[in-house]
């Protein structure tokens, strides 16, 4: 008898695995085939298992473009493969359990919208409820109705306000940190995933905890992190009883979260009287929780500590994720971080946002959910049928899996359009529910009752940091002029400030800047620059007054006449093409080649200015000459006002013996020109040039003498060599962040030149280079002040200027003045030079880059020149983009430049 029942209770077991294993699967498999869902084919006891396994493993060894958004080839691999052969709503088979891919947002609505639990939430396994806690996020039925009741106050709108300051206050610090470790490391890599998970961490544990409990709060939930990664490497629990080394940590982890939480709550609970339950997120909770007497609706202990293990997770992790992704996206589209940071600014200005100006953040919003379109935090969400179901004409047998490929639902072209896979956060300038043609074909919260309880929270989060960070890295003013910014802030444009005892006026009425710099009686007249700096750049035409400037003016004007400078452009092309040669040697053996572009452009420009000096026979010798005048700069810098330089120090003596070499070997190459001028003649050379104008003029003292040509030399090469390298390099990097205009430009060149060495004429044709390079100038102009002393009482535009005033005319914010310039002065928008630089502006001159009047600077044609070739040059032979290692942090030392050089991914075009 035993026997028999045995037996039976075998053969029952028998049927019911050939039932389970065989007979449902087919059952299932061609009623859903009837109903014209079809999917893989269903293996023995493993389902589609296998096959999914084998389109991963594919997928692994996949690299993407950083420009493509297109990741469901790497990340649902088996999920694109299968709507591609079966449609985007189709059936397979995990072991016995089938599951259904839904890809209509109509079936998505009518599964996430069920109010009566006909659709649960699928169980997540014992390993990740124990991390995660059985909260919000897991729990069903009456138990998910008091939790949400108790929560629900939480995130009210009043609440999330308090928060707003915590979570500043967090950010700060990081922003913070970030500043130091840039400054005390120059440029700074941050590997700002890891970065965002701390930041959000610290933000949640003070939320949750408040200040008093964030430490020990904090302390927690890194030790949850550290049992989040034991779980995933047993993420099926097959091993989660054993005692291996792995679970006796697990468990002792869990433990001490529990018992440090426990202790927390209870301190709560032991001082609400006096001290109440906090403002945070934890006491929320416990002050919605333990007023309400012997009704079951309240929370207990255990239950709070999993709903704060679920606040982490999900306040954390998936916030990081959201933070990182729109760092990514803001970082390959840098048009869109300006228009950001233009809007931030805008709205908050340099205060610390506050929750009426993030509600104001429109754009921000817009690029958060596109974020969250291309990358959400979570790509799937998982229901199970409770009951047999009939979804959209579709029955559902009970316990059948209904999974949402949100990842593919954000991307259908279907709904989204053909641009699906590309970052364009205009889709969502009306809303998200708008942006597709189903308003539910975006859900990274879900939606229905079941929806994210914490989404504003998440997104109040998300605008706030976003802000903060836009708000430290925008107009350079507040960098390389703060006193300027905020003093004409507070006082107007044009206002008085006091240099010690000397009274001077900042200028910033473009009619006024007219009239200073026009002055051709010298009534405005340059003031001195210190003994050092005159030292260093010569008294050349820059520093010299009067009959001696207008005698200097006289004899080099010639030396800049056209055909002069067409004369130069063959032997500054030779120059380029020797950099350029260089840099793709380096980039043959690396591909991609990172190269420091300050440097580079320092070099190459000292190069150009030392051929077109000393021409071809002298140039070695110019070069050297130049590079001790490089490090005589450096030296000037560290000691500016001079206080030091009658001193025997050790840098004043390597000084003086830098400036005796110079001063020798210059002069002992115009005595050789001039001793072989009969035979050789001067040369065509601008040294060539100065000896021609000076020494064809017989006796009547309009020449040069050997020391006035000898400042005019260093004169030449500082203004043509330092400041013509950082108009290359700040238009190196503008097209850098504005790659669509780095091709426009280089359809024009290879338009106008081909693959040819570019000369004069065809230069001349570059419209658009030369109007990038005017953008160029006017956002990072080489010079940010021009100054000038009033010689005597004057009466300027109606305002008396007492004698030995100074005027100082600041370059940089006249030409980012929006009264000027229009509301995008701060934008980079070379088409307001179409009609060239003098109708860039509503007035003319609104834009002095090489000043202007009768001492305008000299050289400006020959710059433009220069570096209209270089520019072609590049484009010609190569595509680039700003390194990740850059840091955006323009300075002044005399010249406008990147205090941490310009790192550029640099790749030649033939590859």
């Amino acid at each position: 008898m035993v026997l028999g029942a045995l037996l039976v209770i075998l053969a029952t077991k028998f049927w019911q695995a050939l039932f389970d294993l065989i007979w449902r699967p087919y059952i299932i498999t061609k009623r859903f085939e009837k109903q014209g869902v079809r999917g893989p084919p269903y293996k023995f006891r493993m389902g589609a298992k296998q096959e999914m396994k084998d389109i991963q493993k594919g997928a692994e060894t996949l690299v993407l473009d950083s420009r493509s958004h297109d990741i469901a080839c790497k990340v649902l691999p088996h999920y694109q493969a299968w709507s591609s052969q079966y449609g985007t709503t189709f059936l397979y088979w995990m072991g016995t359990q089938p599951r259904i891919c839904l890809g209509d947002p109509e079936m998505v609505k009518q599964v996430l919208s069920s109010k009566f639990g006909f659709y649960a939430k699928t169980y997540p396994g014992a390993n990740i409820m124990a991390i995660m806690g059985k909260g919000l996020a897991f729990i069903e039925g009456s138990d998910w109705a008091r939790h949400r009741r108790v929560i629900n106050p939480a995130f009210h709108i009043d609440k999330l306000d308090m928060m707003a300051k915590t979570m500043a206050e967090c950010v700060l610090h990081t922003l913070s940190e970030w500043e130091k470790q840039g400054n005390d490391n120059k440029t700074q890599e941050i590997e700002v995933s890891r970065q965002f998970e701390e930041l959000t961490c610290n933000i949640i544990s003070h939320t949750v905890f408040g200040t008093s409990d964030s430490i020990n709060g904090k302390k927690i939930f890194e030790a949850q992190k550290e049992l989040f990664l034991i779980t995933l490497a047993d993420f099926d629990g097959s091993m989660r009883y054993l005692p291996t080394k792995k679970n006796l940590k697990k468990w002792k982890l869990e433990k001490r979260m529990k018992n440090a939480l426990t202790s927390i709550i209870n301190s709560r609970l032991d001082n609400s009287k006096e001290l109440g339950y906090g403002d945070d997120l934890l006491g929320l909770m416990l002050h919605s929780s333990f007023p309400v007497n012997g009704n079951n609706s309240s929370l207990s202990i255990d239950e709070i500590i999993d709903e704060c293990k679920t606040f982490y997770f999900g306040g954390h992790e998936t916030t990081s994720q959201l933070l990182t992704w729109t760092m990514f996206l803001l970082s390959t589209n840098p048009e869109w971080q300006e228009r950001l940071r233009e809007e931030v600014l805008k709205e908050c200005g340099t205060e610390t946002p506050n929750t009426d100006m993030l509600s104001k953040l429109k754009l921000v919003t817009m690029v958060l959910w596109e974020s969250l379109r291309l990358y959400p935090p979570a790509i799937l969400l998982a229901r199970d049928a409770s009951k047999e179901m009939n979804l959209g004409g579709l029955m559902i047998p009970k316990g059948t899996g209904l999974m949402i490929p949100m990842l593919m639902l954000h991307r259908d072209k279907e709904h989204w359009g053909e641009d699906a896979n590309e970052f364009n956060p205009l889709r969502f300038e009306n809303g998200a529910s708008r942006a597709a043609r189903h308003p539910n074909s975006i859900l990274p919260f879900s939606i229905g009752p079941r929806a994210c309880l914490g989404q504003n929270f998440a997104m109040l989060e998300a605008r706030l940091v976003f802000a903060m960070m836009l708000q430290r890295s925008h107009d350079i003013a507040c960098k390389v002029l703060p006193h300027y910014q905020a003093w004409s802030s507070q006082y107007g444009t044009t206002f008085l400030y006091w240099m010690e005892t000397k009274p001077r006026i900042c200028l910033g009425d473009p009619e006024m800047v007219k009239q200073v710099l026009s002055s051709k009686f010298g009534f405005y007249a340059k003031p001195y620059p210190g003994a050092n700096l005159m030292a260093m750049m010569g008294k050349g035409l820059v520093f010299t007054e009067g009959s001696d400037w207008a005698r200097h003016r006289r004899v080099i004007n010639p030396a800049f006449h056209i055909d002069k400078l067409k004369m130069m452009a063959k032997s500054m092309a030779d120059c380029v093409l020797n950099t350029l040669s260089e840099w793709e040697k380096q980039g043959n053996d690396n591909k991609t080649k990172e190269i420091e572009m300050s440097r580079q452009f320092q070099e190459l420009t000292g190069n150009i200015i030392s051929h077109a000096i000393f021409g071809t026979s002298d140039s070695i010798n110019g070069k050297e000459i130049f590079e001790a005048q490089n490090e005589l700069f450096l030296i000037t810098i560290a000691d500016l006002n001079g206080s030091m330089r009658y001193l025997p120090t050790k840098k004043n003596l390597k000084k003086w013996k830098l400036e005796k070499r110079m001063k020798n070997t210059l002069t002992s190459i115009i005595k050789n020109r001039l001793d072989n001028s009969k035979e050789l003649g001067y040369g065509d050379d601008l040294l060539g040039l100065m000896l021609h104008s000076s020494y064809s003029v017989n006796d009547n003292n309009s020449g040069l003498s050997i020391d006035e040509i000898i400042d005019e030399c260093k004169t030449f090469y500082f203004a043509g060599h330092e400041t013509t390298s950082h108009l290359l390099t700040w238009t190196m990097f503008l097209l850098s962040t504005n790659p669509e205009w780095q091709e426009r430009l280089r359809e024009e060149v290879l338009k106008e030149c081909g693959t040819e060495t570019p000369n004069t004429d065809m230069l001349s044709k570059l419209k658009l280079v030369t109007m990038v390079l005017w953008e160029s100038l006017r956002l990072y102009p080489p010079v940010i002040l021009i100054a000038r002393d009033a010689s005597k009482d004057m009466n300027l535009a109606g305002l008396v200027i007492p004698k030995g005033t100074g005027l100082m005319i600041p370059i940089l914010m006249l030409q980012r003045d929006k009264e000027y310039w229009g509301e995008d002065a701060n934008e980079f928008n070379p088409l307001r030079f179409e009609n060239g630089a003098s109708r860039a502006a509503m007035h003319p001159n609104s834009i002095v880059p090489f000043s202007i009047g009768p001492r305008a600077c000299v050289g400006q044609n020959f710059a433009m020149l220069e570096a209209r070739l270089v520019m072609a040059m590049i484009l010609q032979r190569f595509s680039f983009s700003l390194s990740p290692k850059y840091k955006h942090s323009p300075a002044n030392w005399l010249t406008l430049q990147p205090q941490f050089g310009l790192p550029i991914d640099l790749r030649p075009l033939h590859q």
